[in-house]
């Protein structure tokens, strides 16, 4: 076989939809866009190309590695969105005026992003959600909780578990040791880590370590040990003092600075490694914290209450806890039941861009349980991406392919890739009428197949009934001659003959309680 006849496979990672497969799609879009819409959402759309600096400012380092991004002809770089948040900021920002304020918007559409194939998990998805732009406070929050249940059970999905936590409780222990940007996002990053019951704060501390200190030369070791122990028994020492110890060390050194560096270049370079060491500290810290938050795990009430003294233990603030029970109340006002709910006060959610209350939901099959739905609130978004005024805004995103697989055999029923009438001539004759009376079934709202292939009536018959097509046309020269039509109904293979101006109405009775 040459190179130009051999099959073209589809790219892993996509997939190929048969027709059923594409109306249990669409039935489950519309189905969460009517649901959006009874909250007063209104629908949008972004690109699917954008600026890789949209994403690049603010996704984290996890996301970053997943997208594919290029150069265009331009020479700008350039990505297929990895998910829409940031998109509907940008569209926000651009069209803010024009929209009412809070902003409520919902959208749906693929994404991407370069991750392993698996069960669940490809590298083109599609995804569908709400942002709510323009307000804060917990009712804003549980509003958008309150959503994702009631569109939850709208699709018969009933049995899922709703994860909840509050990144403020983290942001403020962090910001109170002083860690580098570089290594707080690392930190961030490591939560979905952390919290899995496989791992251990070990194998963690390791990569966290590796990343931030980087390694020293074998020259230098013993510079860097000896700065160690100096630092142990001075923590506070200013970088002055540190730069002169430093360079008294290496000059007492029975070694020569390799690579052609003089002694300043030296003492730099272990300046700044022994300021890493110190914030190794710090992160160690940050980890036995995470790990104790990850333990406080459980239904909301007994998760709160053991949060609060943990808290107290720490002298942090509980205002983000006082924020939680407030959504609580205001979901229970609107008829959720939360005491199936977890709260886990170290959830995270991978992005870098979330601010206060996360979540995720999950569902499950015969096979295994995965996540089918994800959001928080992402206050400083706007302005870090188009620099207008920090927005309050939080959102929700549902995936389309785990919602499939959490409804199962209880999908439901997608009639919108299937004709409602088959329009068919005897011998293939009478075109030109059979072309007439698919134009008026189509005028009437029906979706209307014509034999083209002249196949004959018992084959258009089977091929209705195995198509799920309900009704079959049959028009031959008597028809066509006095203006009349044949319809026969699949279901129970009655027949009758009738005028072309009440066609229409025939054809609708018989397909019974179909949608037309």
């Amino acid at each position: 076989m040459s190179a130009k006849t051999r099959p073209i496979d589809r790219v892993r990672g996509a997939s190929d939809l048969k027709p059923d497969q594409w109306a249990e799609v669409v039935d489950v879009r519309e189905s969460l866009a009517e649901t959006y819409s009874l909250f007063g959402y209104r629908g949008v759309d972004v690109p699917i190309l954008e600026h890789t600096e949209l994403y690049r400012r603010k996704a984290g380092a996890n996301i970053m590695s997943q997208v594919y991004s290029f150069t265009d002809r331009g020479g700008r770089s350039v990505c297929l969105r990895p998910e829409f948040t940031a998109s509907i900021v940008r569209f926000f920002a651009a069209t803010r005026s024009e929209l009412p304020s809070p902003a409520r918007l919902h959208y749906s559409g693929p994404a991407f992003r370069y991750e392993k194939p698996k069960r669940g998990t490809y590298r083109q998805f599609t995804e569908s959600g709400v942002e709510l732009l323009g307000v804060n406070g917990p009712a804003a929050d549980a509003e958008i909780i309150q959503l994702a249940v009631a569109a939850l059970e709208r699709l018969g999905i009933r049995r899922f578990d709703l994860v909840l936590g509050h990144l403020g409780i983290l942001s403020e222990f962090l910001s109170g040791l002083g860690l580098s940007e570089r290594s707080e996002s690392l930190l961030r990053e490591s939560l979905d880590s952390i919290q899995r019951s496989d791992s251990s704060i070990g194998p963690l501390r390791s990569r966290l370590e590796e990343a931030i200190n980087g390694s020293v030369s074998e020259g230098l070791a013993d510079a860097s040990r000896q700065l160690d122990e100096v630092f142990e028994r001075v923590p506070d020492l200013k970088p002055q003092d540190l730069r002169a110890i430093i360079d008294s060390v290496v000059a007492g050194l029975e070694m020569t600075p390799g690579g052609g560096r003089d002694r300043s270049e030296v003492v730099a370079r272990l300046l700044t490694k022994l300021t890493r060491s110190n914030e190794m500290g710090r992160i160690d810290r940050a980890l036995d914290f995470i790990e104790r938050l990850a333990k406080v795990v459980d239904r909301p009430e007994a998760a709160l209450l053991n949060t609060r003294e943990l808290l107290a233990e720490f002298k942090l603030s509980s205002k983000p806890l006082d924020y939680v029970e407030e959504m609580f109340e205001q979901l229970a006002a609107a008829g959720v039941d939360t005491g199936g709910f977890t709260f886990n006060p170290a959830l995270g959610r991978g992005l870098q861009y979330y601010t206060g209350i996360v979540f995720e939901v999950f569902a499950a099959d015969a096979e295994s349980s995965f996540q089918v739905c994800g959001g928080g609130r992402y206050d400083d978004l706007v302005e870090i991406l188009t620099g207008l005024p920090s927005t309050p805004a939080v959102g929700l995103t549902f995936g389309i392919e785990r919602l499939l697989m959490a409804m199962g055999g209880e999908r439901p029923t997608a009639t919108v890739n299937r004709s409602d009438v088959l329009v068919a001539t005897i011998r293939g004759e009478n075109l030109d009428y059979a072309t007439k009376v698919c134009n008026l079934l189509r005028s009437a709202g029906m979706s209307t197949e014509l034999d083209l292939k002249g196949l004959g009536i018992a084959a258009n018959l089977a091929a209705a009934d195995r198509t799920g097509i309900p009704v079959v046309v049959v028009l031959g020269d008597r028809e066509a001659t006095s203006g009349e039509a044949s319809l026969r109904v699949i279901a129970t293979g009655e027949q009758k003959t009738v005028e072309l101006d009440v066609l229409a109405g025939e054809v609708r009775a018989a397909m019974g309680d179909r949608k037309v």
